[in-house]
């Protein structure tokens, strides 16, 4: 069965974008223009192209005014691979001018993310791949053409795929695996991911049922990595010095989840959006805008729509 983890983006510190596969649709979204406030319902991507889809939730980012917008998925097995395939829309998701192009010849095992600079143009792709390690590739072209090779980033191992942050100039990458002990785990690199600084080192004592999900500050201090912990509730925990210490685990006020969450923040990580599905297979959202201090929204549905 597809996982309903979905994806979320916060575009011009104001809207909300919200992805997930459905069985109806390759790709659904639902959109906030008061960030959170009210939402326009589900509806399927106009254009997107027609794509054999996998058991593995899509992976999404974009550039900060939302013109550029980048989707990264795994072929489901039945259709002969498990390669990472990308697409791209450069006209606010209009229209797609990349049709579903594979990346190099990586084997996923895990669902591929995606995360990029603040202009949309540098891009990085991770994915567990068949040595359960975290691996990397890079464009430096809005996704034009991509480096030849995949990059291992230490020898960590993971039981899912790892989540990452990157900031606004694309130089500092935050990247945060499930260990095979169902911890949280950390990397570090600030030159593009050229030399890894940090790989791996433990979030804490907190053990997780999911993958993480990061969102990362602007100027690459402030990060929140969020989970849904053993108890099927979301958990949080944040660092302001670029993961060298963290505030510690916390949970989110009430809802139980199907999958893990997913997480944006604005550009100066004072504000936090969760993302999850439900018991219920709806959407849920919930937000902060004090860096976590409190929960203004802890949780409210996104429209009525249920997944399969």
């Amino acid at each position: 069965m597809p996982t309903l983890r979905p994806a979320v983006h916060l575009v011009l510190e104001r809207r909300l974008d919200v992805f997930a596969f459905d069985q109806s649709a390759p790709l659904v979204r639902a959109a906030s223009y008061r960030r959170g406030a009210e939402w326009r319902d589900w509806h399927a991507l106009p254009n997107l192209p027609a794509f054999a889809r996998g058991p593995h939730a899509p992976g999404v980012c974009g550039s900060a005014d939302g013109r550029l917008v980048h989707i990264v998925a795994r072929a489901s097995e039945v259709f002969g691979d498990a390669g990472v395939f990308y697409t791209r829309s450069c006209d606010y998701m209009q229209d797609w001018d990349i049709e579903w192009r594979k990346i190099g010849n990586a084997v996923a095992t895990s669902a591929p993310t995606i995360a990029c600079s603040g202009d949309g143009r540098l891009l990085y792709v991770f994915v567990r791949g068949q040595d359960n390690r975290c691996w990397f590739v890079r464009s430096k072209n809005e996704g034009c053409s991509w480096e030849k090779t995949w990059y291992p980033i230490g020898a960590g191992v993971f039981e899912t795929g790892c989540s990452a942050g990157v900031s606004a100039d694309g130089e500092t990458v935050i990247v945060v695996g499930r260990g095979t002990d169902n911890r949280f785990w950390l990397a570090r690199s600030r030159n593009r991911g050229h030399v890894w600084e940090l790989a791996w080192e433990a979030i804490g004592s907190g053990t997780f049922s999911s993958a993480p999900a990061v969102a990362l500050s602007a100027d690459g201090t402030t990060c929140y990595v969020v989970g849904r912990g053993m108890d099927n509730k979301c958990w949080w925990n944040r660092t302001t010095d670029t993961g060298q210490t963290w505030r510690g685990w916390e949970q989110v006020p009430h809802g139980v989840f199907n999958t893990g969450p997913a997480v944006a923040t604005n550009w100066d990580g004072s504000e936090l959006y969760l993302v999850g599905a439900g018991t219920d297979r709806r959407m849920w959202w919930a937000a902060s805008y004090n860096r976590g201090e409190d929960w203004a929204v802890a949780w409210s549905p996104i429209g009525n729509r249920t997944f399969e």
